[in-house]
Order: C-alpha cells, then structure tokens, then sequence
C-alpha cells in the first residue's frame, strides 16, 4: 500500500512499449501516486505529463538546464518549468545525416505537434527568459553587495581621516593658543617696563590686537554686560568690562592694560574674591593723556620740536584722531622742513599746506589713515 509517508521514484516511467500506450500508462500511474499524496519523482520526456503537471494544483513539472545556444547541458536543476526533448540538436551535434535531420523536422512540423505543446514552448521560452533575467538580476544583486561593502569601508577610511584632521586641528590650535600666551606674556612684561617709547607702546598694542584677532583661538557665544568679570583665553589675561560696543568690549585687566576685545573672544567669570584695583601701566597713562587737535611748535628749537612732535603723533595714533593741525610757522623754515620730513617717514598719515583760516603756509594739516 502506498500512503502518504512514502517515497516513490520513477525513471522514465512509460518506456520499453508503444510510446501511445506507454505514454497512457504514464500518465494514469501519475493520477494515482496524486490520489495517494505520496512524495514522488518522475521523470519522462512523455508531453502528456507536461501538460497535466501544468494544469494540476499538485504536481509540478522541473527540469534541468538546458545550454541551447551552446547545445551543452548546464547541471542545473530548474523548478516550474519542463524541459524539452533536444533529440534533433543533438542529433546534428553528432553528425547525423542533413537530410534525416531535415525529414524529421518536417514531420514534427507537418501537424503532429499538437497546440497545447506549441503553446507549452512559447511558455518554456518565457521561463528561459525568465531564468536568464533571474541570473542577471542575482549577479548584479552581488555586484551591488560588493560595492555596498566598499562604500562601508570606504566611509569608515573617511571616518578614521575626519577623526585624525580633527585630532590634528586641535593640537595645532592649542600650540598656537599656547604661542599666543607666550607672546602675551612677553608684551606685558615689556609694558611694565617704566622706559618703553611711546612708539613701542603702539607697535605692542598692535601686536595684541593682532593675536586677538587670530581666528584660530576659540570662539564664544556668551552674553557679555558692563561690569562683568572675563577672561581672554586667547591673550591669558582676566579683566573688568568697562563698555561695551556692538561688537566689541572695552576690557580694563587686573595688570592696568586697557583696550577692546571682539565679545566672542571674551569667557566669563566669577569676581576676583580680591578688590579689582588695577595698577597704572606705561600703555594706560599714555592711552588717557589728554592732547588736543593742534601741536604750537613755534618758538622751539628744532630737536626739542621734533621730539615734541614724535610724541604728539603718537597719542593722536592712540587716541584715534583723524585730523590735527601742526604749528610751525614761517621763519626761516627749518620747522617746516623738519614736521614734513618727519611725515614723510610715515606709512598711515598724508599732510597738506593749512588752508586760508588753518595758518595758511605756517601750518601744516595731518590726516591720519584709516
């Protein structure tokens, strides 16, 4: 008795007798095995089975691969779809007789073929196709596999540079924070220096203005008000804010410098337990000397007048001035040659003659560059 736990394997089933009959055979064992539900295999090349696999709810046709382009078997077993006789190809593969491959194609083509087969062939081509499409779609599924792979490794690489860049920024801005405090410490300790010349004075101020400005030291995003305590983490000073600008703060430091600082450059902290009495430096006594617009250098001998003069330009420099008036008079005109001589030593100033109401010919008009 055959139930359905058991196995059944049939090879060829249907052969060695009338093909018709054989064929008739095949096909009434298969409805049985079917009835049975018995897990079975067969295989026959009878198109009557092909056909009743196709329409059955259970069976199924398979069949191995068949290379028909070049006429060679592939090994490989296809579900879904049955596979044809290549009788006649292979036929040709060995060398039958032109004329016997030629009859036989006649006959096949003379009627015998039924259109159920024609119709299974167009099918059989279209599973062929669909194989085909299947083994390309699976080749560039790899190939996609693959270079999803390389983009991970790849992003991973750009990581591992980012992370490196970023570790190499961060030291190269602490050298320079670092070179900058150096310098800082440098300057002030030159300003606390009782002989410094007015001039040097500018030329530090400008220094700290400069390294201030560098936009590699840190940034802030605090709110900054009058009469906060901050630091100035890119100069290494703590200081006082005395007024503040739309941009800018004006800092009074516990070291007795005064000047502005850009406010996002500013750290806020807490109030010195100490009193905030800042000394008097050599740059805040100079900064807060009071000058006028005009400098009376008549009467003056021409060095004392030109030591005068040298120091007059410089505190218009640090107050900001943009115009002053130089008396010289006329005379002999040594005091004219030297003032204009002086001036003509200088990058950030122009001059002219004073006009009609400014001294005429013995005064000479300072504009200083912005």
């Amino acid at each position: 008795m055959i139930g359905g736990k058991d196995l059944v394997l049939l090879d060829e089933l249907g052969t060695g007798t009338d093909p018709k009959e054989g064929e008739a055979l095949a096909l009434s064992v298969t409805k049985y095995l079917e009835k049975k539900h018995c897990l079975g295999m067969i295989s026959s090349h009878f198109e009557a089975l092909k056909e009743y696999a196709f329409v059955s709810n259970i069976l199924d046709n398979a069949s191995m691969i068949f290379d028909e382009e070049h006429l060679l078997p592939t090994y490989r077993f296809h579900q879904g779809a049955a596979g044809h006789s290549y009788a006649l190809w292979v036929a040709k593969r060995y060398g039958i007789n032109e004329d016997i491959i030629k009859e036989s194609e006649n006959f096949l083509k003379s009627g015998s073929q039924t259109e159920t087969l024609k119709l299974m062939d167009i099918l059989q081509h279209k599973l062929d196709e669909a194989v085909k499409l299947e083994d390309r779609l699976n080749k560039e599924n790899k190939d996609l596999i693959a270079r999803l792979k390389k983009l991970e490794i790849d992003e991973n690489n750009l990581s591992i540079r980012r992370d490196k860049l970023l570790e190499d920024v961060k030291e190269e801005k602490e050298r320079l924070l670092k070179n900058a405090k150096i310098e800082i410490q440098e300057v002030l300790s030159k300003l606390n220096n009782q002989d410094i010349k007015m001039h040097e004075v500018i030329e530090l101020k400008k220094k700290i203005d400069d390294l201030e400005d560098n936009e590699e030291v840190l940034s802030y995003n605090e709110e900054i008000c009058i009469n906060d305590y901050v630091s100035i983490p890119s100069l290494g000073m703590t200081g006082k804010v005395d007024r503040i600008s739309s941009s800018k703060a004006h800092i009074i430091c516990d070291n007795g410098m005064s000047f502005d600082v850009a406010k996002d450059k500013l750290h806020k902290i807490d109030k010195p337990k100490s009193s905030f009495k800042p000394k008097k430096s050599n740059y805040d006594i100079a900064i807060n000397t009071n000058i006028g617009l005009e400098l009376n250098l008549i009467g003056l001998h021409v060095e004392e007048a030109e030591n005068k003069l040298i120091k007059y330009i410089d505190n218009c420099r640090l107050k900001r001035l943009s115009q002053v008036r130089i008396i010289h008079g006329f005379g002999s005109g040594a005091l004219r040659k030297m003032v204009r001589g002086y001036l003509d030593t200088l990058k950030d100033v122009t001059y002219r003659a004073g006009g009609e109401h400014e001294g005429a010919g013995g005064a000479t008009v300072v504009i200083f560059k912005k």
